[in-house]
C-alpha cells in the first residue's frame, strides 16, 4: 500500500511539475507512467530502477515549453486588459458628475489625469504580481521587465502625459504597500484612501493644477478600489489558468 502512495505521488509530481499546458497531454502522461508502473509487476524496484525524476521534468519542460511560454503569455496579456479594464471603469464611476453642463452626466476635469494614473498602477501591479513568484524562465525576466515599462509608458502618453506618472504611480504603489502593512487592520483602508487622496494633490500640483481635498478623497476612493480589487481579479485569473492549463508559477 505504501509503495502505491508513493507511485502516486511520484506521477503527480512528475505531471505537475513538468508545465504541460495541454489537459489531454497531461492525461496521457499520467496514464502512461501509471501504465508502466503496472506492467512492472514490483512497485519497489520499478521505483528504485525509475532513473532521476529531476531529468525526466526536464526533458519534458523542454518539449513543452514553446506551448508553456505561449499560456504563460496570453495569461499575462490577459491579466493586463482585465485589470485595465476594472481600474477603468472604476475611475469613471468616481470621475462621474451630475449636472453643471448642458449634459445631465460629464466626467470631471481631472479625469484624464486619473485614468493615467489609474491604468499606471494597473500595469504596475500586474507586474509586481508577475514578479513577486518564481518566474517561470529567468532569462526571459528582463523582457518581461521592458515590456511592463514599455506598456506602461504608452498607456500614459495616450493620455497625453510622460515618464512623471508613471513614476507617481510607482510612488503609490509604494504608499499603498506601507499602509496595508499596517497592524490595525480596520485602519488600513480609510489610511489608504487618505494616503492616496494627499497624493493626488501633490500631483495635480506637479502639473499646475488644483483639486480641492474632497475630490481628491473621492479620486483616492477610487485608487484604493483598484489596490484592492486588482490582487482578487489576478488571483482569480491565476485559477482559471491553473485550473485550465496547469499553470502554477509558485512551482520550482
Amino acid at each position: 500500500m505504501d509503495d502505491s502512495r508513493d507511485v502516486d505521488a511520484l506521477i503527480a509530481r512528475i505531471v505537475r511539475d513538468a508545465r504541460i499546458p495541454w489537459r489531454r497531454a497531461r492525461e496521457d502522461l499520467r496514464r502512461e507512467l501509471g501504465s508502466h508502473f503496472e506492467a512492472a509487476g514490483d512497485t519497489r524496484a520499478a521505483l528504485r530502477a525509475f532513473g532521476d525524476e529531476a531529468e525526466l521534468v526536464d526533458e519534458l519542460r523542454r518539449v513543452y515549453r514553446r506551448d508553456y511560454l505561449m499560456v504563460c503569455a496570453a495569461k499575462v496579456l490577459v491579466s493586463v486588459v482585465v485589470t485595465l479594464a476594472v481600474a477603468l471603469a472604476l475611475q469613471l464611476l468616481v470621475s462621474l458628475r451630475f449636472g453643471g453642463t448642458a449634459t445631465l452626466l460629464h466626467l470631471s476635469a481631472g479625469f484624464r489625469m486619473s485614468a493615467a494614473t489609474a491604468t499606471a498602477m494597473a500595469v504596475c501591479l500586474v507586474a509586481t504580481w508577475e514578479f513577486a513568484r518564481r518566474p517561470f524562465e529567468d532569462w526571459l525576466a528582463p523582457g518581461a521587465m521592458a515590456f511592463y515599462v514599455g506598456l506602461v509608458l504608452l498607456a500614459v502618453m495616450v493620455y497625453g502625459f510622460g515618464g512623471a506618472t508613471v513614476l507617481w504611480s510607482v510612488v503609490l504603489l509604494g504608499l499603498g504597500s506601507l499602509c496595508h502593512r499596517l497592524s490595525w487592520r480596520k485602519a488600513r483602508l480609510p489610511l489608504t484612501v487618505l494616503v492616496f487622496a494627499l497624493a493626488i494633490g501633490a500631483l495635480h500640483g506637479t502639473e499646475n493644477a488644483t483639486v480641492d481635498f474632497l475630490r481628491a478623497l473621492v479620486a483616492g476612493a477610487g485608487l484604493a478600489a483598484i489596490w484592492r480589487s486588482t490582487p482578487a481579479v489576478l488571483d482569480r485569473i491565476d485559477q482559471l489558468f491553473a485550473h485550465r492549463f496547469g499553470l502554477n508559477h509558485g512551482e520550482p
